[in-house]
């Protein structure tokens, strides 16, 4: 069959009956030689061109894609003079002509289509070719016109070619123009760039259209098109060439730059303030915009600076400037440099009020500082600040990140016999305490409260209480958290359909897994990573290897890049059943993503080797030299599948070799568990009573 492919293509005018021999010479050389001596001789190719139009169509579109565009033209213009028009083979040249930047061919070319009338999918190519070439020769006008022949037509327009005509009537001096093709970009639904809208308010800055290009930059910032560098330049300059006309726009551009994060821009607006005569007062609200941006930026050594100039401009720090340095500070975790404002604003005869000190109790909570943060709250009592629904979030924080829910909830039941009006969002952080340890039980009494209370549940308030049951393997009351999400008018979001599929992963239940996924994706949901992460470890520990590593290909299949925890998982899959093999597979698979083998890893393959039937020693042993060599320190586990592949003289043998202080690590691994069991004793004595729901819940789902 290829023989006669290649005799046939020959035949069709691709170098005719010497480049056939010539190929056959070739093949007669090669292994295949014998086949050559049953093939048929040559045949002439007959002395008529091509036998149809479908044959000549596809001699010129191999002339094309060679790059023989000379070739290709005299074969459609031969055809074309015989009263045949090949139209995609012409359209197909067009696109080649366009890549070379021949503009006035491909001009040519779209012409003649036009006139022969056709297909509409041919002559839309041809017209992309067109503009393309006239876009990439930097034409305006040619792309101009052609842009509003194909509009004629009824072809859409693309958006690249409508941006770049606007660009190009923008640089060479035509805002007028420019600005009518961005209108009707907008009444079309696209969505110019952030490089457009600088195309067009720098030629409106140049023209001395001051106003249109401020226009220009209010339309940016609605569409959401954040401006650029460029942009903000262009603004600038504007503001320079014409005077500070308007204050409040002035000012509004640095809070905005403020919000964004972006600390050039506003201290570059603030002198073009300071260049003009600006009023007192709004030339400190500027300074203060641009300290909030220091904060959130980060660059707090930036912020004595600009309070130092405020005193260069003759003026003061005012209490919002004050407030403002404070939460700069505190935002960071700086707590010293914001107590020492916090005295300086005193000092000033300025009252810290409640929105001063929440930014403190803020930092206090995300230590998980309990102590500090309750001293705080009497502190604040000092300047006469109640504190507000922030303060008595961020104290409930501070008792998460510690891990202590039981101070939540004496702190909760305080502030209910206090009287202090608590909202849902404070109630949802004392849930939150306990979801995080995995107390489902004490979530669900801090809900009880909240239900006395008549505190309208949250989506929030749902989906935390799920978060709880999923941990503590409770998915049948996670199903039942998950119902009432709806049953109160909420729509279930990925978060929950994760939480309610990792509480199957932890239980082991598969099926239950796949379950709650076709219903994630029948409500218009799109599964992400972590929901085919729980599956595949709901089939493992399960010990459905096969069907897990087919969700591993599932996931692919669905387009999504598997991270470390994916091959983790899977690694585990394959330790479990002493499969040394297959888990360093996917320990490679691993590496070859650009993850990195951490400990854990490495204890997965260690375990592999234990779990074998023999213990693999010598593999144990070099993965162990390997994960020293990666500097990556063995903990307790480690040595604990070491010891059971080993066996316990030659794992001494080994640590001894490697210098490993084994029994100093194991000692402090005992020390640590105790502190554990102490902290959660009430949890270990519910374990019995646990287990015993989940059976029942099991066998009521059975």
């Amino acid at each position: 069959l290829g023989f006669k492919l290649l005799e046939d293509a020959c035949e069709q005018g691709a170098g005719g009956p010497e480049r056939l021999e010539e190929w056959l010479g070739r093949l007669g050389r090669s292994d295949i030689g014998r086949a050559v001596e049953d093939f048929p001789p040559v045949r002439k190719p007959p002395s008529s061109r091509p036998r149809s139009t479908e044959d000549e169509a596809a001699a010129a579109s191999a002339h094309i894609k060679v790059g023989d565009l000379t070739s290709a033209r005299s074969l459609l213009e031969r055809a074309q003079a015989e009263g045949r028009l090949l139209g995609r083979p012409w359209a197909q040249l067009a696109t080649a002509q366009a890549r070379l930047g021949e503009l006035e061919d491909v001009e040519a070319t779209l012409e003649m289509l036009i006139k022969g009338r056709v297909e509409n999918a041919t002559l839309q190519e041809a017209f992309g070719a067109v503009t393309s070439a006239a876009l990439d020769a930097r034409d305006a006008s040619r792309l101009e016109h052609w842009l509003r022949r194909m509009s004629c037509t009824g072809f859409p327009l693309e958006l690249k070619k409508v941006t770049g005509v606007v660009r190009l009537l923008a640089e060479s001096g035509n805002p007028e123009k420019a600005e009518g093709w961005l209108v009707g970009m907008l009444r079309k639904g696209m969505k110019p760039d952030s490089e457009t809208y600088s195309a067009i308010i720098s030629a409106f800055v140049l023209a001395e259209h001051r106003f249109k290009a401020e226009a220009w930059f209010d339309e940016a910032l609605w569409t959401q098109a954040l401006p650029d560098k460029a942009t903000y330049t262009w603004m600038m300059e504007a503001c320079a060439l014409r005077g500070l006309k308007r204050p409040d726009v002035w000012l509004r551009r640095i809070a905005d730059s403020a919000k964004a994060g972006s600390l050039e821009v506003a201290a570059a607006w603030l002198e073009v303030g300071l260049q003009n005569e600006v009023d007192e007062p709004t030339l400190l609200m500027a300074f203060t915009s641009v300290i909030d941006a220091c904060g959130r930026e980060g660059r707090l050594s930036e912020i004595d600076r600009f309070v130092a100039r405020i005193a260069e401009a003759g003026l003061a720090p005012d209490f919002i400037c004050y407030a403002t340095t404070v939460g700069a500070f505190a935002s960071r975790g700086n707590i010293t440099a914001a107590k020492e404002w916090l005295v300086r604003m005193r000092e000033a005869n300025f009252c810290p009020d409640d929105r001063t000190h929440a930014p403190i109790m803020q930092a206090f909570g995300k230590r998980g500082d309990v102590v500090a943060a309750c001293a705080w709250l009497e502190d604040m009592k000092l300047d006469s600040a109640r504190p507000n629904k922030q303060c008595y979030s961020s104290l409930l924080n501070a008792c998460v990140h510690s891990r202590n829910p039981q101070a939540a909830t004496k702190l909760l039941d305080a502030l209910l016999q206090a009287g202090v009006e608590v909202d849902a969002t404070v109630f949802n952080v004392a849930i939150n305490a306990y979801a995080a340890e995995g107390d489902y039980r004490g979530a669900e009494a801090i809900f009880e409260k909240m239900q006395l209370r008549q505190v309208e549940p949250t989506s929030a308030t749902f989906s935390t209480l799920i978060k709880a049951c999923a941990k503590c393997n409770y998915v049948a009351q996670a199903e039942f958290w998950l119902q009432a999400l709806k049953d109160a008018g909420h729509q279930p979001t990925q978060i929950e359909i994760n939480s309610v599929i990792d509480g199957c992963a932890r239980s082991g239940d598969g099926r239950r897994a796949e379950y709650w996924y076709t219903q994630a994706v029948d409500s218009g949901i799109v599964p992400q990573v972590q929901c085919y992460n729980a599956i595949i470890r709901a089939w493992l520990k399960n010990g459905e290897t096969a069907r897990g590593e087919a969700w591993y290909q599932q996931m692919l299949a669905a387009g999504f890049t598997p991270t470390d925890t994916t091959y983790g998982t899977l690694m585990t899959g394959r330790a479990s059943i002493g499969d040394v093999g297959g888990c360093l597979a996917w320990s490679d698979q691993l590496k070859a993503a650009g993850g990195k083998m951490e400990t854990m890893y490495y204890n997965m393959l260690l375990k592999a080797c234990a779990l074998a039937r023999p213990p693999d020693v010598r593999r144990a042993s070099d993965f162990l030299r390997e994960m020293l060599g990666d500097g990556q320190q063995p903990t307790r586990i480690s040595l604990t599948w070491i010891f059971k592949a080993l066996g316990k003289v030659g794992a001494k043998n080994l640590c001894e070799e490697l210098n490993i202080n084994w029994e100093t690590i194991l000692d402090t691994w005992v020390d640590k568990a105790g502190e554990n069991r102490a902290r959660h004793q009430d949890s270990y004595e519910d374990a019995d009573s646990r287990a015993k729901s989940r059976e029942s819940s099991q066998a009521r789902r059975g």
